[in-house]
């Protein structure tokens, strides 16, 4: 298992550098994190890991669970005022804000519930769960 991690510190590492030194203007990694994770420093592989999150086919489906609620029921769709409307709902299934909105976004990119999850571009939801269109640094 150390050395996975250590070989995916490093590879990660390179990945940053490379991204840094082709995208200037963009989203920059810190040179020290970049050191540590090329050097093999556990705690930041641990924490870049974890940053990564995993959603698991279960959390998917939850998500499209409660969207298809919506998506079938016209009346529903209409009435419906927003992402706080549907958070509990998620909640229940296990599925908090950041997951959610990362599960969204995938599944508007490939045109699944987007008339509901256009709905969720209103006063109804917090500013993070309004767009769910892809953005540059969601790479």
């Amino acid at each position: 298992m150390e050395e996975s991690k250590l070989l995916f510190g490093k590879l990660l590492g390179e990945i940053y550098k490379l991204q840094n030194a082709m995208n200037p203007k963009g989203i920059q990694i810190n040179e020290a994190t970049i050191y540590r994770l090329v050097n093999g420093f556990e705690w930041e592989i641990d924490d870049q890991i974890e940053n990564i999150g995993f959603v698991s086919r279960a959390d998917e489906q939850a998500v499209a669970d409660v969207l298809d609620e919506y998506f079938q029921d016209k009346a529903k769709l209409e009435a419906l005022t927003g992402f706080y409307e549907v958070e509990n709902k998620l909640k229940t299934k296990g599925i908090d804000r950041i997951k959610a909105i990362k599960i969204i976004k995938a599944m508007y990119a490939r045109e699944a519930f987007t008339d509901v999850i256009k709905k969720f571009n209103s006063t109804g939801s917090p500013g993070e769960a309004k767009d769910f269109r892809l953005k540059d640094w969601d790479f």
